[in-house]
């Protein structure tokens, strides 16, 4: 009879001990997966801004080659028809 009370008040115990154990990697893992959270945001945020950047990017340079089709469509155009090159690009002769 003591040696079963005894078996289950050491089997109590060790469950005991086993539910702090198990409490504390809980807590532990809660706290890694806040961090990994946090992170995943922040890199979110980041993704979303390179996003931005580079469409903004694609915009200038989209802009920036209509701009200079344009010059040259004016430049082929002054030369055929024997037109003088503008004042501005005299003066930076």
């Amino acid at each position: 009879m003591w040696k079963k009370l005894l078996i289950i008040v050491r089997e109590v115990f060790d469950l005991r001990t086993q539910v702090k154990s198990h409490d504390k990697r809980l807590e532990d893992l809660t706290r890694y997966t806040s961090g990994l959270s946090a992170e995943n945001r922040s890199l979110a945020e980041r993704v979303l801004r390179l996003e931005l950047q580079l469409v903004h990017l694609k915009e200038q340079q989209a802009a920036e080659r209509e701009n200079f089709r344009l010059q040259l469509e004016v430049l082929i155009l002054r030369t055929q028809r024997g037109l003088p090159p503008s004042e501005k690009d005299e003066g930076s002769n």
